[in-house]
């Protein structure tokens, strides 16, 4: 329940979850094209004729990848919609919020900035939330950290992978592979934070609206009376 400046973040969010954890099946299809890679590069350093390995490496690392880039848009797409209402409906719980909706999504488009202010965002989501008189007063939970610091490790390998993905010899491609492989491990508790943290939050979020919006409605009702 809800008024009509605020909006239930539990339907997007679980949009949201479902959409990260599809994407993360395609990271491991990436990472099952890496291991075939290595596979393929290891063959011909024994002077082995792995042409048909390659080819396979790479038939399977191409799919995989439009899965996980076409999931990974709409995954996306429906977090920072989440951090968008999330963000919307703090502000209506709480006039301490400094971080604006809007750019409780944009920040995460700008360069340096994007490695510290989304987390920002959303922690004054989350304290907001708790303690809307003093969010002040709330500590960032440890599952929020862990989040963001997956997020950003995620994000150093994802760097590195592209970056190998310029050269040309068998070594890089080979380097790159791994470096695709921890991507997909580190992948898994990343989605499985963000999930926790979507859940946590929506929960608690939708709880204090409620409350919120019966108080109103009480009050409304014995002002009613009163007259």
């Amino acid at each position: 329940m809800t008024d009509g400046r605020t909006k239930d973040p539990r339907p997007i969010g679980r949009v949201a979850i479902a959409l990260i954890w599809v994407a993360l099946l395609g990271r491991i299809g990436l990472a099952a094209g890496a291991l075939a890679t290595i596979a393929a590069q290891d063959a011909l350093a024994r002077g082995d004729a792995a042409t048909d390995a390659l080819a396979t490496a790479s038939s399977i690392t191409d799919a995989a990848a439009l899965v996980y880039l076409a999931t990974l848009v709409l995954a996306a797409g429906a977090v920072l919609r989440w951090i968008y209402i999330v963000n919307r409906n703090a502000h209506a719980l709480s006039t301490a919020l400094r971080i604006t909706p809007l750019w409780s999504v944009l920040w995460f488009f700008v360069p340096v900035a994007g490695l510290i202010r989304p987390f920002a965002a959303l922690s004054q989501c989350w304290r907001a939330t708790i303690a809307p008189a003093a969010p002040e007063d709330v500590r960032v939970p440890p599952i929020l950290r862990w989040w963001w610091a997956f997020w950003l490790l995620s994000l150093a390998l994802d760097n590195i992978t592209l970056r190998l993905a310029d050269g040309r010899d068998g070594a890089s491609a080979v380097t790159g592979a791994w470096v695709t492989i921890a991507g997909a491990v580190i992948a898994v508790p990343l989605t499985a934070t963000l999930t926790a943290v979507i859940l946590q939050l929506s929960r608690r979020q939708n709880a204090v609206l409620a409350r919120r919006t019966i108080s109103r409605f009480h009050m409304f009702g014995w002002q009613h009376r009163a007259r």
